[in-house]
């Protein structure tokens, strides 16, 4: 193998890929599934592979020529790191003794060891998506779906709480709206996007791959193209392609979590920067109790948070509905309190920055808030409140 290819033009393509093993080979200690396979063409790509997953980016046009095609796996780590450090020159590779890849820009070289190519991994996997009639078709635009996965993300579950919660829900209409939804059991986020789907779908997507497949997004208009058959996902665009295994645990109806329409008692919409702001300076007193108040007024809210170094109060304008119901829940001088997580409420506002106003809706001290932006775009993020002591206390 004999290749010419521009340094930034390497770096950038090795970066995706093992950007993509980072999220690709899990906590598999096996190093030949943490390893990219370069295949040289007259097109030139680089491969990608983990243990269940399979990662390509395509380099083509001047910022390549292939003198000799061939071949090589090696360790995708090591690569990005001497890409890297590497003069700004043009970079050639090339078969070294021993079958190793040397990689020779300006006066420097490296020697990389590559690995046998045998057969632990079918390198064919993406010729097999879409043939059949079991295979849907989901076409969406690149921003909007790397957008909407990347601002629901923090809301994901851990491996340790519950497995099937780690991915990300794609429920996809014929009518043209997609839902992407991350939940962990006292958070959720979701988020709206248009989409063409072939026919309804309903799968669970690996949250490790996300970002893999956030990298696959460029500045074209054509789109990504989502194929899967219930079992297997295969994510493509212009710039490359991925494949991975689809969690097969089915998920809860998680419209159910919201509160219905008739048991909302008060709307609030506040400017999302000023909100935003309010609760980081609070997050810095209650960094050990990671507990804020949140007490609804007349035509303002109220932020209280206290910890060992001190306490906190901030009073914001806001714009206050109240609704049928209120005054039960309502203390003696008409104010409302709801007492949340503040590392949650912060993410959830971070994810809404994009929008000028978000809107509260509160059903009771006792049930979810939900966190809408007011814009373009559709989201709903739901936090679960923090039962204050004395509410636990009755309620026992």
């Amino acid at each position: 193998m004999k290749v010419k290819i521009l340094r930034s033009t390497l770096e950038r393509v090795v970066k995706d890929a093992s950007t993509a093993l980072t999220s690709l080979s899990g906590k598999d200690d096996k190093d030949f599934y943490k390893c990219i396979y370069i295949e040289a063409k007259d097109n030139g790509t680089l491969l990608a592979t983990s243990q269940n997953s399979t990662y390509r980016m395509t380099v083509q046009g001047d910022a390549i020529e292939v003198a000799e095609p061939g071949s090589a796996l090696v360790d995708g780590e090591k690569l990005c790191k001497l890409c890297a450090n590497m003069p700004k020159y043009t970079v050639t590779l090339s078969d070294a003794c021993k079958g190793g890849l040397r990689l020779k820009s300006g006066g420097n070289h490296s020697t990389l060891v590559c690995y046998p190519k045998g057969d632990g991994i079918s390198w064919c996997v993406k010729d097999v998506c879409g043939q059949g009639e079991d295979w849907a078709q989901i076409t969406v635009n690149e921003a909007e779906i790397e957008e909407a996965l990347r601002s629901i993300l923090y809301a994901r579950g851990s491996e340790i709480a519950n497995y099937s919660l780690t991915g990300v829900q794609i429920v996809a209409k014929q009518n043209g709206m997609l839902f992407a939804t991350c939940m962990d059991g006292l958070r959720l986020a979701t988020r709206r996007v248009e989409c063409s789907a072939s026919r309804d779908l309903d799968i669970v997507i690996p949250g490790d791959v996300i970002n893999a497949v956030c990298t696959l997004t460029s500045k074209s208009a054509s789109g990504m193209r989502l194929m899967t058959n219930g079992s297997i996902l295969s994510a493509s665009t212009e710039k490359g392609w991925l494949n991975t295994v689809l969690h097969k645990a089915q998920w809860p109806d998680w419209k159910q979590f919201f509160p219905k329409a008739n048991e909302i008692i008060a709307n609030i919409r506040v400017e999302t920067k000023q909100i935003k702001k309010a609760v980081e300076r609070a997050e810095i007193l209650c960094q050990d109790t990671k507990k804020i108040a949140i007490t609804i007024e007349d035509q303002s809210i109220c932020l209280d948070s206290k910890g060992p170094l001190g306490e906190y109060t901030e009073r914001i304008q806001a714009d206050v509905q109240h609704l049928a119901g209120y005054g039960k829940d309502a203390d003696e001088n008409g104010g409302l309190e709801v007492l949340l997580n503040v590392k949650y409420l912060l993410q959830a506002l971070s994810s809404c920055a994009g929008a000028q106003e978000v809107e509260f809706s509160v059903a009771s001290h006792l049930k979810p808030i939900v966190l809408a932006p007011i814009g373009s775009y559709k989201a709903k993020h739901l936090i679960m409140p923090i039962m204050a002591q004395s509410t636990q206390e009755n309620s026992q």
